[in-house]
């Protein structure tokens, strides 16, 4: 896989046709890189990083390199961006769980972020963590924080 596109909306829904009536097959997350395949104006097929290939709406995907920056991990259930350092600023998009931008700049709280498709926000920096290493163990403790576990007390490494 050669990707040259990301999602650019917080949560895509991947389509088995190039069709809304379509069975849902699988899902993409704000700043996935992904491999465009073929492009019509109303859906793209893509191929994702696993090598599962699906139809997403083409407004949902944007043709990009990479973006300079450091990488940051959304580990809110769900945040916004901004477009000034304030949440009383107006959104300019949303993220959730999992999502991925790059930041460009930190100040006073706030990390000033790149969406995929160039435009810049800015985001809480409580809504951020570490990318975590592949483990039994992160595996398990990330589920029960998504599903709200009572007892979950466990740091995600």
């Amino acid at each position: 896989m050669r990707p040259n596109a990301s999602i650019n909306v917080s949560v895509s829904n991947h389509y088995g046709e190039p069709t809304y009536s379509s069975e849902v097959t699988s899902q993409g997350l704000l700043g996935e890189r992904v491999e465009i395949i073929e492009h019509t104006p109303l859906f793209t097929k893509i191929c994702q990083s696993d090598n599962y290939t699906s139809w997403v709406s083409s407004d949902q995907v944007t043709r990009c390199d990479e973006i300079d920056g450091t990488p940051l991990l959304v580990t809110s259930h769900f945040m916004r961006i901004h477009l000034s350092a304030s949440t009383s600023s107006d959104c300019l998009k949303d993220a959730v769980i999992g999502c991925r931008l790059m930041m460009v700049e930190e100040q006073d709280g706030w990390y000033r972020v790149t969406t995929p498709d160039g435009q810049k926000g800015w985001a809480e920096k409580k809504h951020f963590g570490a990318f975590p290493e592949c483990s039994a163990e992160n595996i398990l403790a990330l589920a029960r924080y998504i599903t709200g576990d009572p007892f979950w007390n466990a740091q995600i490494v």
